[in-house]
């Protein structure tokens, strides 16, 4: 990919910052250090949110980039808080919370 020709959102910060840090290990192993890499686990380690999209438009008179971080916020406590559920469970109960997340903030801001 030619990262010059592309149109990074603010969606993809994570995209960006992934980037940085895999550039920061290549130049790592190239200079002759260890990259750093996770300590390894005796459990899969759980991923969250790759595919999850929330649609919550902007509203006039509210500061978007406030009300996405304490969405954002909210959402993350949701996600790990589903970590206690065996797993069907905790897919129907994280899906539950967030769509009712997604109404309210679409209904009552």
């Amino acid at each position: 990919t030619q990262h010059k020709k592309e149109n990074l959102a603010t969606s993809d910060k994570g995209v960006a910052m992934f980037r940085r840090r895999l550039q920061k290990d290549i130049r790592a192993v190239v200079a002759g250090q260890e990259p750093r890499v996770p300590k390894p686990t005796e459990t899969p380690r759980p991923t969250y949110a790759g595919d999850t999209v929330l649609y919550i438009p902007p509203v006039d008179g509210l500061d978007d980039e406030q009300r996405i971080r304490a969405i954002s916020r909210q959402v993350v406590k949701q996600i790990l808080a589903a970590d206690n559920y065996p797993s069907p469970e905790r897919d129907h109960q994280l899906q539950t919370e967030l769509r009712a997340t997604e109404k309210k903030a679409r209904t009552t801001e």
